[in-house]
């Protein structure tokens, strides 16, 4: 996935994702009512082998388009690459 800004690309896998310069488990996926195009997760993340506690985070698919992830107040959408 790529953000339509100047972001590189981040691989989005079942149970992770990878940015740039950081990686982050998912963890206790939870389905939200009326919302079966995405799920709460908690995240722990390592950023140049720092650990850090990035809280919770929304990821739900944009129609065919890609996705959008909601975390720590900010929404940020990618496209399919």
């Amino acid at each position: 996935m790529a953000d339509p800004g100047d972001n590189p690309p981040i691989i989005v896998t079942e149970n992770s994702i990878r940015y740039y310069e950081a990686s982050c488990t998912l963890e206790n996926p939870t389905s939200l009512r009326d919302m079966p195009e995405g799920k709460l997760y908690d995240q722990e993340c390592w950023a140049e082998g720092e650990y850090f506690d990035a809280g919770r985070a929304f990821i739900a698919t944009n129609g065919l388009e890609g996705l959008i992830i909601y975390e720590s107040g900010y929404a940020t959408t990618y496209v399919r690459c």
